[in-house]
């Protein structure tokens, strides 16, 4: 039985949480036992009140929610010379000691917060995101120097139904739970700043007494079910922040989709109520239902600095006038329907850092066009953006070739027009951009040379199905952050460079479908142990690692019904319609008499002089031969292609060749397998 002399203690502790005296009597009850450690193994004498209250709420949070599981709960429950509760795990403290935050995310605290805990005298924070909570107590909003609450992923399923008035509460977290309705108390939270409850169960319309919410700057309410016109949030005085991505907005509504009746809202972003919002600043509607043009009100809206409408069902153009907004900095208008040039005027949007119009060019399925896209030439304007990060218009018909200038714009660091009709080479002057991370050229109809020295921070390079000719340069081998690395289906020649050897976080490479030679190097072989997942290389077995195709089916490209052939790429193609199914590989070998030399595998079948009307000859090995061999006369001092002739014209059942083709290898005679080259 305790002495006598911890009843003041007691009594204190009755006083500041009424709820707690009865089991602060009990002496299997944790609140007893915290009691009995406060007052016999501290520093009890040398405390404040407010410390020794501080003390014993920190101690029941700690039992309640057991402590002794938290992943780290270092310090805790440790008290001495050299340690105090600002040295407990998460905790921060102010001059005086006392505790302004705790931070606790993803530590295992479970169950429900105590009601000790709202005896915390100087509390401000307190974050205890990706947990098991599973409760929000109103207790929290008991004290009143609390400000942040953040209890995102919790399993929480309701906001409570009564919250006193007297509150501080200026931002509360609760996304990534369960809740399913938005209750009217909420409006008790009357310094409420930042509301977050994105990824719940919310349904229906947004009630009608949010419009009160005349403090509240930041609301998101992505991925969720919410339907309507977002009124209410329209009349939210000092709203800067709205994000709803992800819901019906615009389309069925919630009771569609859970049950019940159905209704519909009208989902022409024209006239929803929230280009009236002249305060916001960030507006984010993508992945809803809203459809019609992108609306000319929005330019009204001269504080806009971020606007997300993609993966809507919008249509018609991009207005001109959207590029007036001085503030605006993201723009991301992808996955519609638009068909629009890219109008000069982007040129005044010199804030602009992300552009984003990719996925806007849509066919049906029987190839009727739907949208256009992007199309026509990139205007000059562009170079005006000086702030310029990123560039994002993958799917779309810009035409033409790249501004030679493109490298001025200096803090670009991703630049993708994937799936396009650009012509003409890469410009020179891209090597100028230090800053380039993500590079996506692929499913063009680019030619020229590759350039040598791209920006040592790349970390993706993909410029396959292309015609670019010339060699792989040895200077890629210092882009040592480079994880995806695809320059396949072009007309590269010559080997691959052993300096690739050096790029210790390549994921992926692929060059197959070009006219390389030699062998993958061993450098290169031995990333597979260390970070690379795909080659498209046989890389286990010695002197057979040879560079052939490997035809990847994911690979090509998807919109467009056929890309232009090249040389090396009709060549494979067509030797597999012939046998309509996995081809034979092209194998590019060495041997003692030539330099390098090319020829089919023994085994391949003979297809095509049958095909043609003509017997199969048999070759020397004893295979069956696809055609006559080809001699291809080099002369040294010609760089040119070469002209090929048959053998024995008066035997060849092959009258229609290509008269021109690039060198495969410096060889003085080069048996290949021919090629049916149809423009």
């Amino acid at each position: 039985m305790p002495s006598l002399e911890i009843e003041p203690f007691r009594t204190m502790l009755k006083r500041a949480s009424p709820k707690s005296a009865e089991r602060l009597h009990r002496e299997r009850a944790y609140q007893y036992k915290v009691m009995m450690w406060v007052y016999y193994e501290t520093d009890y004498d040398n405390y404040t009140d407010e410390e020794r209250l501080q003390l014993w709420a920190l101690g029941c949070f700690f039992e309640a929610t057991l402590g002794v599981d938290w992943d780290d709960n270092s310090n805790w429950m440790m008290i001495s010379q050299n340690t105090t509760v600002c040295d407990w795990y998460g905790l921060t403290c102010n001059e005086i000691g006392m505790v302004t935050r705790i931070e606790l995310p993803q530590n295992h605290v479970q169950r429900n917060i105590p009601v000790e805990f709202k005896v915390l005298p100087s509390l401000q924070y307190l974050g205890l995101a990706q947990n098991s909570i599973g409760r929000l107590d109103s207790i929290l909003f008991e004290m009143y120097t609390l400000e942040v609450i953040d209890l995102d992923g919790n399993g929480i399923e309701t906001i409570p139904e009564e919250i006193p008035i007297r509150n501080q509460v200026k931002e509360l977290y609760l996304a990534g739970n369960r809740i399913r309705e938005i209750p009217e108390s909420i409006l008790m939270l009357s310094k409420l700043e930042v509301l977050w409850l994105w990824t719940n169960l919310l349904e229906d319309t947004l009630p009608e007494f949010m419009s009160k919410m005349s403090n509240l700057v930041e609301l998101d309410l992505e991925d969720n079910f919410l339907s309507g016109d977002l009124w209410p949030a329209a009349e939210m005085q000092s709203l800067q922040h709205l994000y709803v991505f992800d819901n019906i907005m615009g389309g069925e509504s919630t009771s569609g989709f859970l049950g019940g009746n159905t209704t519909y809202a009208d989902g022409d972003l024209e006239s929803s109520p929230i280009l009236k919002c002249s305060s916001l600043k960030s507006l984010d509607m993508s992945t809803n239902y809203w459809y019609g043009t992108i609306p000319t009100k929005l330019t009204t809206m001269a504080n806009m600095e971020e606007l997300y409408l993609e993966d809507n069902e919008l249509s018609g153009i991009i207005p001109p006038e959207i590029f007036n907004l001085r503030n605006l900095h993201t723009l991301f208008l992808g996955t519609n329907y638009l068909s629009s040039l890219l109008p000069s005027e982007i040129g005044n949007a010199r804030s602009l850092k992300s552009f984003h119009a990719e996925n806007n060019y849509r066919e049906m399925d029987n190839g009727r066009l739907i949208s256009k896209g992007i199309y026509g030439q990139l205007p000059a304007t562009m170079l005006n953006l000086k702030q310029l990060e990123e560039l994002v218009l993958d799917n779309n018909y810009v035409e033409g070739t790249l501004m030679a200038e493109l490298g001025t714009l200096e803090h670009l660091s991703r630049l993708r027009l994937v799936l396009n009709m650009l012509e003409g080479p890469i410009p020179s002057s891209i090597q100028n951009l230090a800053k380039l991370k993500d590079l996506q050229l692929w499913g063009n109809y680019m030619i020229g040379t590759l350039p040598n020295n791209l920006s040592l921070e790349l970390e993706r390079l993909q410029l396959h199905d292309n015609s670019f000719v010339g060699t792989i340069p040895t200077e890629w081998g210092r882009c040592r952050n480079l994880a995806v690395l695809d320059v396949s289906y072009n007309d590269l020649t010559g080997p691959i460079p052993t300096e690739f050897g050096n790029l210790a976080n390549l994921t992926e490479f692929y060059t197959e479908y070009n006219v390389l030679y030699g062998f993958m190097p061993e450098e290169v072989c031995l990333l597979r142990s260390e970070s690379l997942d795909e080659i498209s290389a046989n890389c286990d077995v010695p002197r057979e690692n040879t560079l052939r195709p490997t035809r990847r089916p994911t690979r090509n490209p998807t919109r467009r019904p056929t890309l232009r052939p090249t040389w090396s790429e009709g060549l494979v193609r067509h030797y597999r319609t012939l046998q309509k199914e996995q081809p034979a590989d092209l194998l590019i070998t060495s041997s003692p008499s030539d330099s390098a030399g090319t020829s089919l595998p023994t085994e391949s079948p003979s297809l095509l002089p049958t095909l043609l009307g003509s017997p199969a000859t048999t070759s020397p090995t004893g295979s069956p031969s696809l055609l006559p061999s080809i001699q291809v006369q080099v002369d040294p001092t010609i760089t040119s292609s070469p002209t090929l002739t048959p053998s024995d014209s008066s035997d060849s059942p092959v009258t229609n060749f290509p008269t021109v083709a690039p060198s495969l290898l410096p060889s003085s005679q080069v048996n290949i397998f021919p090629l049916l080259y149809s423009n």
